[in-house]
């Protein structure tokens, strides 16, 4: 049987719109938004949060979840965030990553979306979205970066050892059906 071969981007502060879908079920018809740059399916707001939740996350034991937190844009914890959830997935866990803060731009296109709302910010939030890296290929090593040096040295180096970068990490999470959450809030100070 083949799974689900879009992740889904939630907005809310830690709540999922629906539980994994599975082909014909009531959440696998709900209506989504169309996709986004980097292929990412957009799920509307759900109705009721806290509940929507707490009944999904009823289905599966917790020995059969994992949630993983990303809340820094540095190159190694985004690979390592990313292989920890494309693992957990492959071996059939219902997999959610929780990004917020600086997290958040791994899930920017690396180019603007068109799709994201014109609403007017203030001067200190379009220099915040101006001055942050967008997308997947643009995120600084926290170590040893050295003007871009060090992160072409690393990926030469991932790529003899046959591991994969990160936008392939991502698209591997999103044909397994990893979850990616983002946080409201910090969408709307970053």
């Amino acid at each position: 049987p083949a799974k689900a071969s879009r992740a889904t981007l939630v907005y809310g502060e830690g709540q999922s719109a629906a539980p994994r879908s599975t082909p014909g079920s009531a959440a696998a018809s709900a209506p989504t938004l169309p996709a986004s740059p980097l292929g990412f399916e957009l799920a509307p707001r759900p109705e009721t949060h806290a509940l929507a939740t707490r009944e999904a996350t009823r289905e599966r034991p917790a020995s059969e979840r994992c949630t993983l937190l990303v809340l820094h844009n540095d190159h190694e914890a985004l690979l390592a965030a990313l292989l920890v959830a494309n693992g957990a997935a492959s071996q059939g866990m219902d997999t959610n990553v929780f990004f917020t803060f600086w997290g958040l731009n791994l899930l920017r296109g690396d180019t603007p979306n068109i799709m994201e709302p014109e609403e007017r910010v203030g001067f200190l939030q379009r220099m915040m979205k101006w001055m942050m890296p967008r997308g997947p290929k643009r995120q600084p090593l926290g170590q040893m970066h050295f003007g871009g040096v060090g992160k072409g040295m690393l990926g030469s180096i991932m790529k003899r050892q046959n591991i994969m970068m990160l936008p392939d990490l991502m698209r591997t999470a999103q044909e397994l059906g990893v979850r990616f959450t983002a946080c409201t809030m910090s969408m709307s100070v970053m």
